[in-house]
């Protein structure tokens, strides 16, 4: 399989069959330390790898990290990096934000295998083919009552405008959908938050 070297890539969210139509967003069951999770594919906008897309697994706990953030604020962040707009977050998945974001790629091994997978999303200047989907779909009934929960948080967390673009301008690369790596069954134990 060939990675992605490590680095940060211009990207925009790339939406993915969900369901039976294109969602910005898919929201998936708890884990351990997170009460939800969701999955955003993202596709890199430029450079030797424009076209490749890979998948950003969110976590929303409630831990506090060593730089005094959550993985909810993290999470909350990232998603209105990549054009998030309101405090609804279920309306997420019917958005098509555009904004092109920072994206750093890590390599990791998982089950003995070395793969690349997107690290942190960014702003721009913030830091150093399809999407995978979550294996089990978070019932539209949760998602609403969390919806319901998030919207008090997601009124303070203020919308991020950076330069938008059209996800279906980027040329797709000639590279084969099996080049594209599985973490779908990550765990959350090795998030870097």
């Amino acid at each position: 399989m060939n990675l992605i070297p490590e680095g940060t890539y211009q990207a925009v969210c790339s939406p993915v069959q969900v369901g039976g139509r294109l969602a910005s967003i898919q929201w998936g069951p708890a884990t351990p330390k997170s009460p939800f999770t969701a999955a955003v594919a993202y596709k890199i906008a430029s450079g030797e790898y424009a076209g490749l897309v890979r998948t950003k697994f969110f976590y929303f706990g409630e831990v506090v990290d060593k730089g005094g953030r959550t993985g909810m604020d993290r999470s909350l962040e990232a998603l209105r990096i990549t054009g998030f707009k309101g405090d609804d977050i279920d309306a997420f998945s019917d958005q098509a934000p555009s904004n092109l974001v920072e994206i750093t790629i890590e390599h990791q091994e998982y089950q003995g295998k070395t793969q690349d997978r997107i690290g942190f999303v960014q702003r721009p200047g913030g830091g150093s083919g399809q999407g995978l989907t979550l294996k089990e779909a978070l019932p539209p009934r949760e998602l609403k009552m969390i919806a319901g929960r998030l919207k008090g948080r997601l009124s303070k967390v203020p919308e991020v405008k950076t330069e938008t673009v059209d996800v279906n301008e980027i040329v797709a690369s000639a590279r084969p959908a099996a080049d594209e790596p599985s973490d779908a069954a990550m765990s959350d134990d090795n998030i870097p938050f």
